[in-house]
């Protein structure tokens, strides 16, 4: 694990050196305005992307090139109908030579926006129309999307956003902050994901090696390996097979439905509201129950054999509302 942190150090601070190496000055500046435009492609590297929505009906693109005297870097713009292309050309001898071209550019709300950037940054305002990026060794800054399922891609980098409704996000070796969201859709891979607030999180594959932080989330549908998961406060659902991956709930309210959580190798830790009444279904290899003395429990069923401990009861004063699942192997459950 840190030895992935550091590769992912190394990508940002060469990402750094790139920057601070370029001169502060363009060597020259370009300026184009356009008309009609629906959709915008960017095929960039070596070079940043400022993007800025507008009440105009023009997209206004300022190009600032860093490539020295001979002018060796190229913007290549192309319009189709009303899709404007524009694609960064380098000297593939001049790639890592401080050769650089940044794009700022002003749209009109509700363009659709298609990114494939590397060795870059891109920096956003609130966005509206449809978007899909794709990004290596980069980063993404974003405020809040409101068009309907952006999706993005990222290898090695960062992606920090305000707030967006749903999300489609593929990852690995990167970090993800995102401030609130509704629904996220996730494959990860050696990513830590930083959320403030969710409503769902899914993933049809099994994220690894990137540990999700979350302030509070409604519902949660992971498969965990080499990850751990700490959840400030939990509502509703949470469904989750774990892997050498450590489970801590901090507060687990009493609007819970359900916990059904497969465990091996994983330390579990769970803290309900004092109002949660639940049936307890709880099943352990080569580990140990541990129930806070401030929570009642009554068992119908408990009993040891061969290193395998079977618990089922209800845990609260009241008439259970939820049920709460569990099963570990060579870890323990503790419920504080």
């Amino acid at each position: 694990m840190k030895k992935y942190l550091l590769f992912i150090s190394l990508c940002c601070l060469s990402l750094l050196q790139l920057s601070a190496a370029t001169p502060s000055t363009p060597t020259r500046v370009e300026k184009k305005r356009f008309s009609n435009i629906s959709e915008i492609k960017f095929d960039q590297s070596y070079g940043n992307i400022v993007l800025r929505e507008s009440d105009s009906k023009q997209v206004d693109l300022e190009i600032q090139y860093f490539d020295g005297k001979n002018h060796q870097s190229i913007s290549e713009i192309t319009l189709l109908g009303n899709s404007l292309s524009i694609r960064t050309i380098h000297p593939k001898d001049k790639r890592n030579d401080n050769c650089k071209i940044d794009y700022f550019i002003s749209v009109p709300r509700n363009t659709a926006l298609t990114v494939d950037l590397r060795y870059g940054n891109i920096n956003m305002s609130d966005f509206h129309g449809d978007f899909i990026a794709q990004l290596a060794y980069s980063n993404l800054k974003a405020e809040t999307f409101f068009c309907p399922n952006p999706t993005i891609s990222c290898k090695y980098g960062t992606i920090s956003m305000s707030a967006v409704e749903d999300l489609n996000i593929q990852t690995s070796y990167s970090n993800v902050a995102i401030g609130k969201i509704k629904t996220l859709k996730v494959e990860n891979k050696y990513t830590n994901y930083t959320i403030n607030q969710v409503q769902t999180i899914a993933a049809e594959s099994a994220t690894s090696y990137g540990n999700f932080k979350i302030g509070s989330a409604s519902a949660i549908y992971l498969n965990l390996k080499y990850a751990d998961l700490i959840i400030d406060n939990l509502e509703t659902s949470l469904k989750t097979k774990c892997a050498y991956a450590d489970v801590k709930i901090k507060n687990i309210s009493k609007k819970l439905e359900n916990i059904d959580l497969q465990g091996s190798y994983s330390d579990i830790v769970l803290s309900l509201d004092p109002e949660l009444s639940a049936n307890l279904d709880i099943h352990l290899k080569y580990g140990d129950l541990k129930v806070a003395s401030k929570y009642t429990t009554k068992y119908s069923l408990s009993g040891k054999e061969n290193n395998k401990l079977v618990k089922k009861g209800v845990i609260g004063n009241k008439t259970p509302t939820a049920n709460i699942v569990i099963s570990n192997t060579y870890n323990n459950i503790t419920i504080k």
